[in-house]
């Protein structure tokens, strides 16, 4: 009897051996299967789509550097100081130019932001409706950003000149907020 409890107590051994290396050892390979399988199959998805992502990073890429560029030129626009003189200077030269007497400007309301800095420049003229045209044509050409801000036109006996005032906002003092070159965004 004692044999046959040995006997028994042996097999219980190699039974509960055999389990525990299963569970142990053909589970958990059988776990890591099917985990490797899984992300092989989202490297595979991945793979994929490598392509389109290329794709859009190259079309982003593209619009980020036109941005710079366009940024860029804008910076070159935008003095660092006012010269409100240069500015006058130049409209009088178009003024004589087009036939608009300049009769005289006041400085007006000025105002700093994070990235640049404007202020009004208003002027009172007299002109030809053509050449009140034509001077705010060239004036739109300077290489300095300059907006019109307002524009009365009066009506006056005489049809062929017009008083006029105009309210120019000239832009200076560009500030940078933009990261290195290279920096990850």
């Amino acid at each position: 009897m004692i044999g046959w409890a040995l006997h028994a107590a042996g097999i219980a051994v190699v039974v509960i051996s055999a389990f525990t290396f299963y569970r142990l050892t053909i589970c958990g390979l059988h776990d890591r299967k099917v985990a490797d399988l899984n992300r092989s199959a989202q490297l595979q998805i991945l793979q994929a789509s490598a392509t389109e992502v290329q794709r859009e990073q190259r079309l982003l890429r593209e619009q980020l550097d036109k941005l710079l560029e366009t940024t860029a030129q804008v910076r070159k626009s935008l003095p660092q100081k006012l010269d409100v003189n240069g500015f006058v200077k130049q409209v009088r030269q178009v003024a004589e130019r087009t036939g608009v007497r300049m009769l005289d400007y006041t400085i007006g309301r000025t105002e700093t932001g994070p990235s640049f800095s404007s202020s009004e420049i208003r002027m009172h003229c007299s002109g030809s409706f053509a050449s009140v045209c034509q001077l705010l044509k060239e004036i739109n050409q300077f290489a300095r950003a300059t907006d019109v801000a307002t524009l009365a036109l009066e009506s006056k006996k005489n049809i062929g000149e017009y008083p006029f005032q105009v309210t120019f906002v000239l832009y200076y003092g560009a500030k940078s907020h933009d990261r290195e070159k290279g920096e990850i965004l």
